[in-house]
């Protein structure tokens, strides 16, 4: 089938979109970037805010349930962290790769 759109800052193929909302997504692809989205609504156009370089591959993106932060996961052995408002980008060691995320809601309904 045709694509409804198509776009080319990432150098290989994506593995993974999240969305925030409307009008903000994030990409991760196998050229180990990932890269946050902003879709313009008076001109309908799509524009790259910030692309983040990551160690390898970038498998598995997701927003936070309350949408503060996304994480990024891959072959590496962590997970990046990424301020949704703010763009700080930590890393948490894991004990393995990550092949997903899911959000996570805390049983005292606090959005993880």
């Amino acid at each position: 089938g045709a694509s409804l759109a198509s776009y080319h800052l990432h150098d290989a193929a994506v593995w993974d979109v999240a969305f925030a909302d409307e009008e903000s997504f994030i990409t991760g692809g196998e050229d180990h970037s990932a890269c946050v989205w902003s879709r313009d609504n008076v001109g309908d156009t799509v524009t790259c805010v910030d692309n983040m370089r990551c160690a390898n591959d970038v498998y598995t993106i997701n927003y936070t349930a309350n949408k503060q932060a996304v994480a990024i996961g891959g072959l590496m052995p962590n997970v990046t962290i990424r301020g949704s408002a703010t763009g700080r980008v930590s890393e948490v060691g894991l004990p393995t790769s990550v092949q997903a995320i899911t959000p996570y809601s805390h049983p005292s309904g606090a959005a993880c």
